[in-house]
């Protein structure tokens, strides 16, 4: 198959089923959908790759531009693997995907490359922990059904986009130990959605918009290690009854009591 990663010699426990044939021989199987991490489930087009799921498998290499030709693809997770290089811009070709999870990686490169916007279907980009650089790009503004957002861990620059109202779908948003600085933009409190916001060290300055704290389905908010100023609302609680965590008093704005 050609979308296999390069992997360290140890990764044949991971994938020894991707090349063992089904009768016993050496030959590589032709029935991929039994490889492990694979799933063909797309009913209307069987024997299609909907999913790859090798999370924590010792995978290393670069991503294969390969992965590109799985047009039917809904769920990739390559987690917590050695992986290295930029994330492949055929990425932007697989249009049916639902989920991209390449968190706890070694990537580096674009956080997210121009191709990526095609991807109007994808509800979670998770690639945390990495060593992804730049800004976040207005490409992002295209993904309007994203649910979750994680960026935590880079090595970003730049300003909190407050384009990202516009992903009004966003319910869990973690932006924390990003590099990023500026203000937090008050347009975040149109993202009504958002139970979890977590946005604490960077270099974030300025008073905390009063706005964000509109979102009634927040349960966690960190504000902690950042340069802001002034202070919570004493009855931050009532205005978030389903608050759970809030952290804001290191190196910033007063914390504030929970009921």
């Amino acid at each position: 198959m050609k979308a296999k990663m390069a992997c360290y010699p140890c990764t044949w426990q991971a994938l020894s089923s991707w090349d063992a044939a089904d009768n016993g021989t050496n030959k590589p199987s032709a029935n991929f959908c039994r490889w492990d991490g694979i799933a063909c489930n797309d009913r209307r087009n069987p024997g299609r790759v909907t999913a790859i799921r090798l999370r924590g498998s010792d995978l290393g290499g670069t991503i294969s531009p390969h992965l590109g030709n799985l047009t039917h693809l809904q769920d990739l997770d390559l987690s917590q693997n050695n992986l290295l290089g930029e994330i492949p811009v055929s990425l932007g070709r697989c249009t049916e995907l639902r989920t991209m999870n390449l968190s706890v990686n070694q990537l580096s490169g674009s956080l997210f490359p121009d191709p990526l916007g095609h991807l109007s279907k994808l509800k979670v980009f998770n690639v945390r922990h990495n060593n992804l650089t730049g800004v976040i790009p207005m490409t992002l503004s295209n993904l309007t059904a994203l649910t979750n957002l994680s960026v935590e861990s880079n090595y970003l620059q730049g300003q909190i986009p407050s384009w990202l109202c516009n992903l009004t779908s966003l319910a869990a948003i973690d932006l924390a130990l990003s590099g990023l600085d500026g203000q937090i933009p008050g347009e975040l409190g149109k993202l009504t959605k958002v139970a979890f916001l977590m946005i604490q060290s960077n270099q974030l300055e300025g008073p905390v918009p009063p706005s964000i704290f509109n979102t009634s389905f927040m349960e966690h908010l960190d504000l902690s290690f950042n340069q802001l100023s002034g202070s919570l609302p004493h009855d931050i609680g009532f205005q978030l009854p389903n608050l759970k965590g809030v952290f804001g008093s290191a190196v910033g704005c007063e914390k504030a009591a929970v009921k």
